[in-house]
This record gives C-alpha cells, structure tokens and sequence, in this order.
C-alpha cells in the first residue's frame, strides 16, 4: 500500500482491475506482476507491466489533473525534499488507496521484464548472479537482453521464450521462488541456443495481410515463428512425445516440480504438459533430464524393494502371509 499496508488479494482485485481498465485504451498490452501475479494472500504495492501507445503517457497526465490517480511521493529523509518517479519507462502513482509501479517496455523485453517484475526479488537477484556465475551466454543491459557473442539484442517477446532461453522448464508464478531457480540451474547448466531470439526484421507495410485479426506485432510473432512446409512434404511430426524414463508404466510421468524432486503426474496435467513442450524444444535439455531421471529411477527402485521386504518380514512375525 501506498502507506507501507498491506491488502488482501480479494479485496484488492477489483481496484487492480479499475486501474488497468483506466490505461487499457492506451496500452497495446498491459498485465499485473509482482505479488498479486504471484497470487499471495495479501499484496502492498502492485507492479504493472505494458507496452505503452503513442498516447499513454499524455492520457496519465490527464488523469493526474483530473484527479483519477495522483503521483506518489517520495520524501529525503534528511532534506524533507519530495521528488516524483514519472519517467518515460517507469511511474509511480497511487489509485484507490493502492500504489502502482508501471514498467513500460516493447515486444523486445516482453518476457523478460514480465518475469522480473513478476519476483520474488530474491529469486531475481539470485538469478542475475547465476548469469555470471555459470556463463550465461548473455548479458543483461538497459533493460534488454544481450548475444555476448556479436553484442546484438535479443528478442524475448513472452516468458516462454525467456525461460527457454534460461534453459529451463516454465515456472508458474505461484510456484517461483529462490528455491526452485537453484534446484533447476547450478554448475554444467545448460542454457537456451541465443541464436533462435535474433530479432527479426521489420517487413514493409504491404507484406501485412489485408483484415488482418492480430495485432501488428503479434502477426510479426506469428510469421516469425510459423513452420514453413515445403510444397509436396507432409507437415513434420512432433518432434518428441513422452516415454520411457519419464513415462510410468501406469500412464503416468515423472516430472521435476523443483528442490531436486520428482512427482508422478498425470499427462494433461499443466505442468507436465508445460515440461513436454520445453524439452521439445529444447531437446538436449530432455536428454540431460532424462540422464538424472534414469539415476534415481535406480534408487527409487531399491527403496521400493526395501520397502517391501520390510513389509513381508512384519507380516511373517505377526502370522501372516508376504505379499
């Protein structure tokens, strides 16, 4: 809250959606992160994540004459001097009792400035060292992501391709923590190809279809990523579906829910269906999985058999019949 408080997240929802509501017209895109993103019970400050319009910055200090939001201050505890955060990239203001910090960025940041700003900060933190530390082939730089390479700016314009990039399987917010980043990334990582975020260039105006249902840049991510099939070709299979070590044979799969722990899941589920489509993508990440996997499948085993023994020793004492 704007006064150090803090608000339940129910009662908090409908004034996050007046305030995107207030900016919506004016924002090509536009979502909540930080804490509310990450679903907490309770919530103080509220991030915000948008690329903006030509018209979104002249239409807040709009709303700021007319009295919709007003700037949040900033007091120098030893000067007494206030200051306001109103910038061309970030805002600070204050709506319905509730502090809003607003991130502009572009297609470009998209990804990664939503993860960011989605947290926790510990986990960011921990998170720009590990780029360091285990020779991330990136760097990060104004807000961008960088090729260390040929120093070109990359393209992340969504969180899927920012964790690909991170070599990793897709984090749902609830779940990230600083915990489940250092069970996932440690010596030997291996991190997404940079070659595959290289941006693309613009085309000219009359390449863009006529009635067109996308936005523009979205339409941009559409051609860019399409598949193109030769003439005469059958379209190409998937390149991997689930087996043996992940597939059980109850119909089920393993999959790693973080802090070095694997659970079965069901094949639709959405975690298990978040970790195929990254190790379809990223194939030597499925292999290097599939290598752990197939460790402690082995002693997983062994516990079970353990497991068993000791039960049928329990049933031969007590008169009965081993299983």
């Amino acid at each position: 809250m704007s006064n150090g408080e803090r608000i339940a997240r129910e009662e908090a929802t409908p004034m996050v959606g007046a305030m995107v509501a207030l900016l919506t017209q004016h924002c090509e895109w536009i979502t909540p992160a930080g804490s509310y993103r990450r679903e907490k019970a309770d919530i103080g400050d509220v991030e915000v994540v948008a690329i903006p319009k030509p018209s979104l910055l002249a239409h807040m200090d709009e709303l700021v004459r007319n009295g919709a939001i007003a700037k949040k201050e900033y007091t120098n505890a030893k000067t007494g001097k206030v200051s306001f955060r109103w910038g061309e990239k970030y805002r600070a203001f204050v709506q319905g009792g509730i502090k809003f910090d607003l991130f502009l960025c572009d297609m470009d940041t998209r990804g990664n400035q939503l993860w960011l700003r989605t947290g926790p900060a510990d986990a960011n933190e921990w998170m720009m060292g590990a780029f360091h530390k285990y020779n991330a082939p990136f760097t990060v730089e104004g807000g961008y992501i960088w090729s260390k390479s040929n120093v070109q700016k990359l393209h992340i314009a969504n969180e899927t391709a920012w964790f690909d990039l991170l070599g990793i399987p897709f984090i749902f917010p609830a779940q990230r923590t600083i915990e489940a980043y250092q069970s996932l990334i440690k010596w030997g990582h291996v991190w997404g190809d940079v070659n595959r975020y290289r941006p693309t260039p613009k085309p000219v105006e009359g390449d863009k279809p006529k009635n067109n249902p996308y936005q523009w840049e979205e339409w941009l991510e559409t051609r860019k990523s399409a598949v193109k099939t030769p003439k005469n070709a059958t379209p190409q299979k998937a390149q991997w579906d689930w087996a043996k070590p992940f597939l059980c044979d109850d119909g089920l799969v393993w999959v790693h829910v973080g802090y070095g722990k694997w659970e079965k899941r069901p094949q639709d589920d959405c975690q298990a269906k978040a970790h195929l489509e990254h190790y379809r993508r990223l194939p030597r990440s499925r292999d290097a999985m599939a290598f752990t996997i197939q460790i402690k499948l082995q002693g997983w085993e062994r516990d079970e058999r353990m497991v068993t023994a000791v039960r049928n020793s329990l049933a031969i004492i007590r008169g009965g019949v081993a299983a």
